[in-house]
C-alpha cells in the first residue's frame, strides 16, 4: 500500500493573538511550529497500514523554511519519504493545487489529511485534494479496514449526531481523517535530532511542471480587525412554581426569536 499523508506545520502552544507587525495576519505569540494535531493522526493510521500492508509512506507539506519541523517529526517516526513545497500559502484552494501537482508525481494507493487545521479551522483541504485530483474522498474517517490484494477499502465515518457511516471507496481515494483513529505515539525528541541531520526533498512553484506561471492565484482573507469577545449575558435564576417558570422560560426565549 502506498500512502501520501499531508501535514501542516501550525504554531505551538499559542500565549496571545494580536495584529502582526509584518503584513495584514495574526502573531500567536510563538515561533515554534508542530504538526497539526489531526495530521498526526492521520500519520500514525498510514503507519498502522503500512505495518499490516507493507508499502511506503510518503508525507508531503506545504510552508516556508520553519514548517520544516513538522517533517523532522514525521522523518523521526519513520516515514520512507518526505517533501516540502515550498510556498507561503494558506488558503485551501491554493495549498490543495499544490499538493495535487506533488501528488501527481508520485505513484499511490491512498492519500491521507487531517479533516482541519488547528489555525484556519476551514476543514476544506481535503475535499479540494480530492477534486483536484478527481478522487473518490471520504471526510471524518474514523475507521479504515483494507487489504493489499483488493481495490476497495471500507471505510467508517462520522455524521455527528452520534451516527456512523460505513462505506465502501474504490482506490486511490482521499481520507480525511478524524482525530482519535489511532493513538498518538511519543517521538523521542533524540530520533527528531537526527532526522534533522538528513535531506528533504523541496519543490519550488516553478518545478511543479506543467503548471503555469499564475497557475496558483492565493485568496489571502484580509484581517480587518481583532478584538475579545464581549460579555453581554448573565445567569438569571427562576423561582415559583412550575408553570410560571415555563411561562417565563417561553418569553424569553420569543424575545430572542
Amino acid at each position: 500500500m502506498e500512502i501520501v499523508v499531508c501535514v501542516k506545520a501550525v504554531c505551538m502552544n499559542p500565549v496571545r493573538f494580536e495584529l502582526s507587525e509584518v503584513g495584514d495576519g495574526i502573531d500567536c505569540g510563538s515561533r515554534t511550529l508542530v504538526m497539526n494535531e489531526v495530521d498526526e493522526y492521520a500519520l500514525e493510521q498510514a503507519l498502522v497500514m503500512r505495518e499490516e500492508l507493507g508499502g511506503s509512506i510518503t508525507v508531503i507539506s506545504v510552508g516556508g523554511l520553519a514548517s520544516q519541523d513538522a517533517l523532522y517529526v514525521a522523518k523521526a517516526k519513520g516515514v520512507d519519504r518526505v517533501i516540502r513545497a515550498a510556498a507561503d500559502y494558506v488558503d485551501p484552494v491554493s495549498v490543495s493545487e499544490i499538493l495535487a501537482k506533488v501528488i501527481e508525481r508520485l505513484h499511490f494507493d491512498m492519500v491521507l489529511t487531517g479533516v482541519e487545521s488547528s489555525d484556519n479551522m476551514t476543514g476544506q483541504t481535503g475535499i479540494c485534494l480530492a477534486e483536484k485530483l478527481g478522487l473518490p474522498f471520504a471526510y471524518a474517517v474514523t475507521a479504515i479496514d483494507a487489504t493489499s490484494s483488493c481495490d476497495f477499502l471500507t471505510v467508517r465515518k462520522e455524521l455527528g449526531g452520534g451516527v456512523y457511516q460505513v462505506l465502501d471507496i474504490r482506490l486511490p481515494a482521499v481520507l480525511c481523517i478524524q482525530s482519535g483513529i489511532q493513538p498518538l505515539k511519543y517521538t523521542a525528541p533524540a530520533r527528531v535530532l537526527r532526522a534533522r541531520n538528513e535531506p528533504l526533498e523541496v519543490y519550488s512553484l516553478q518545478d511543479l511542471v506543467p503548471m503555469a506561471e499564475g497557475a496558483v492565484q492565493p485568496i489571502r482573507p484580509k484581517l480587518v480587525s481583532l478584538f475579545k469577545p464581549e460579555t453581554t449575558r448573565k445567569a438569571e435564576i427562576l423561582e415559583g412554581e412550575p408553570s410560571h417558570i415555563a411561562s417565563v422560560v417561553i418569553e424569553k426565549i420569543l424575545e430572542v426569536c
